[in-house]
């Protein structure tokens, strides 16, 4: 259970440090308040819930596949 939340955060923290970077690397330096720092993090969860629903997806058609494929 550690080693699949360990994976899990480890992918969220790579989403969120590629979108931060590739969103906006100038405004960094213009932060006129904290909660604009939120914004990534807002993408990098959506970004994530996405990923999650297609690896789930995956996953799912592979068991499929593998059940067929041994029952026949």
């Amino acid at each position: 259970m550690i080693k699949a939340l360990k994976k899990e955060l480890l992918i969220y923290i790579g989403i969120l440090v590629a979108l931060s970077l590739l969103m906006h690397p100038e405004r960094i330096s213009m932060v006129e308040s904290p909660y604009q720092l939120i914004h990534p993090f807002a993408w990098s969860f959506g970004v994530y819930v996405v990923v999650a629903v297609l690896r789930w997806i995956v996953s799912v058609v592979l068991k499929v596949f593998k059940r067929k494929k041994a029952e026949s």
